[in-house]
């Protein structure tokens, strides 16, 4: 429906919002800080980016639309600053990175409420809560300051239904997490909290990331060596035979040139933007390899968020993550059912739902006029062009 940028020389980085679907509602979708190679790149991963999060929220019977926001830092030497700047506190947040959030802050609040933002890529919620002084349409906040904490958590219960549910329909003879091997692909605040779920339950997991040499030394620590590895070199990490692969990292993680070496009967995981190319989708139905559509299983954490704005009720929250293993082991089996791939029917699923108009919406409308979401976006137009 929209794309802005702003191009902010006093923070040396550009801003995209992509506003993918507003019929469900305000969308909602987080802003990843990222050193992308080109400008192309940076826009077709907020393009994607907010379509996903158009089909998750409209999956998780959210109502809101979906949208994402992308920060690119003019270079990389702008970029290795402000990551050297982030902090647990906003407090201890470095001048250079507050700057930031000063700026794009102001930025989402130009915007006049159109787009809720959140935390993905790079971002925590002390960012959030940087972002909290200029902006209010924010979400992703700790608990001091009224949010639902750190999503992360949740949105890793969320995957690990997911992964149980895949391997009790792909292994119906031996169902349990037992014996099983798990890679997973990333150790972030998701990956880390999912190894510990599945480690606990009894699974195997090997697990790759070459960035996070904290939580590496964590996890060597936490986890027994019996149920838990690192694989440094990746070419090795993508080719070891298990039964799972979890992506947790940036995107593209299902990709032409690392699909030729997988050697494993499911893929599900958090990750957004999981496929370089729809076609893949193909390649693993022929290959026989059960991939579960990412945007389907990972919207705990924009479920969090969306409590935050009509009050926060735990007690959902575990029941939210218990309905994604309901919903995958359905649409599982209607996919073997239906002779189908489980991405369409989860796409059909999604499309529909998410051309929902919101209820209050509908109610509150003029007739003849479009949803609220496009008037906001005419208005904007209008006064940025006179």
């Amino acid at each position: 429906e929209a794309v802005i940028i702003k191009a902010d020389a006093a923070t040396q980085c550009l801003y995209i919002v992509s506003i993918h679907c507003t019929k469900r509602g305000r969308p909602e979708g987080g802003a990843r800080l990222k050193n992308y190679e080109s400008f192309e790149a940076a826009l077709d991963d907020c393009l994607r980016l907010s379509y996903g999060m158009t089909l998750k929220n409209a999956t998780g019977d959210i109502w809101e639309g979906g949208a994402k926001s992308v920060i690119v830092p003019f270079n990389k030497e702008v970029f290795h600053k402000l990551m050297s700047q982030k902090a647990e506190t906003r407090e201890e947040i470095g001048a250079d990175r507050m700057r930031l959030w000063k700026n794009f802050g102001g930025f989402i609040s130009s915007l006049r409420g159109l787009y809720l933002v959140g935390e993905d890529v790079n971002l925590n919620s002390a960012d959030m809560a940087g972002i909290l002084q200029y902006c209010v349409h924010t979400s992703c906040l700790d608990r001091l300051h009224g949010g639902s904490g750190n999503p992360s958590p949740f949105t890793a219960k969320g995957v690990y239904y997911a992964i149980k549910a895949a391997i009790e329909f792909v292994y119906p003879n031996s169902p349990s997490f037992n014996g099983k091997r798990i890679l997973v692909k990333g150790l972030g605040n998701v990956g880390y909290s999912l190894v510990k779920y599945l480690v606990d339950s009894g699974a195997y997991v090997i697990a790759f990331d070459p960035i996070n040499e904290t939580a590496k030394t964590k996890a060597k620590k936490e986890f027994p060596a019996s149920n838990f590895e690192i694989i440094e070199d990746y070419e090795q990490f993508i080719s070891t035979l298990a039964d799972v692969f979890s992506p947790q990292a940036n995107s593209l993680s299902i990709n032409t040139k690392d699909l030729d070496k997988m050697n494993v009967k499911i893929i599900c995981g958090a990750e957004n933007g999981q496929l370089e190319d729809i076609s893949l989708v193909d390649v693993l139905y022929n290959k026989g390899i059960v991939y579960v559509p990412e945007p389907s299983i990972n919207f705990m954490g924009v479920f969090s968020a969306y409590q935050e704005h009509r009050g926060i009720l735990y007690s959902e929250f575990e029941k939210k993550a218990e309905d994604i293993y309901t919903n995958t082991k359905h649409l599982l089996e209607e996919s073997k059912e239906q002779n189908k791939r489980p991405y369409d029917i989860f796409i059909e699923i999604a499309k529909q739902k998410a051309s929902q108009l919101n209820p209050m919406e509908e109610t509150h409308r003029i007739p003849g006029n479009a949803h609220r979401g496009i008037e906001i976006i005419k208005e904007l137009y209008k006064d940025w062009h006179k």
